[in-house]
């Protein structure tokens, strides 16, 4: 076997991957074999990535779209439970229907985290987990920043604020744009890394 293959303890893919760890390499040029000239056109190299294209034509098509399939139901219910806690409290989805600061719950998230970090599971009163609820702080974040219902009062100052404070569309079209914009995240992780692991 060739050395510059077997030398890598991540083995073949790894060796595909490794040039993403030098700054650089992937600014101007995807190519998983840049700034590496010795995997170039290498056999073993060659086959993995022929291995690595689908030949079933759902599955070129399935590639392309959010893997959901990889959220664990587990995060889920916790998450679910976390959000129903805050139904009871505030109402059900009362965070599309009236604007949130963002710092609110970033505070939420950090405290939830350092929480469970010192050993604590579950908030001692509504015996949610502590990471349940970053998980629900994390999805309104994100569906309030999506729908412009998000009152963007983090401490940044100029090209660090995002789009945040847009304004208000409704959650079908919030929804249409996310899926286009995860899907053009999932294309460029493809072509990041085009070996499946």
């Amino acid at each position: 076997m060739d050395p510059t293959i077997n030398c890598n303890p991540f083995g073949i893919a790894g060796a595909l991957h490794m040039n993403s760890y030098y700054p650089g390499n992937q600014a101007n040029n995807p190519d998983p074999s840049y700034d590496q000239p010795h995997l170039q056109g290498h056999p073993a190299i060659e086959a993995a990535l022929e291995k690595a294209k689908p030949t079933n034509p759902k599955q070129l098509y399935g590639d392309k779209k959010p893997p959901v399939h990889l959220i664990h139901q587990i995060a889920e219910l916790h998450e679910s439970a976390a959000l129903h806690a805050g139904k009871r409290k505030y109402g059900e989805n009362n965070y599309i229907q009236t604007e949130v600061e963002a710092m609110t719950y970033v505070g939420a998230i950090l405290r939830h985290v350092k929480a469970w970090a010192s050993g604590e599971r579950v908030d001692p009163k509504e015996l949610v987990h502590h990471l349940g609820a970053v998980k629900a702080c994390c999805t309104i974040l994100m569906t309030t920043e999506a729908t412009g219902m998000l009152v963007d009062n983090r401490p940044v100052t100029g090209s660090e604020v995002s789009r945040v404070n847009q304004a208000p569309v409704s959650y079908k079209q919030a929804t249409a744009e996310a899926l286009k914009e995860v899907e053009a995240t999932i294309e460029h992780l493809n072509q990041l890394y085009p070996v499946k692991l």
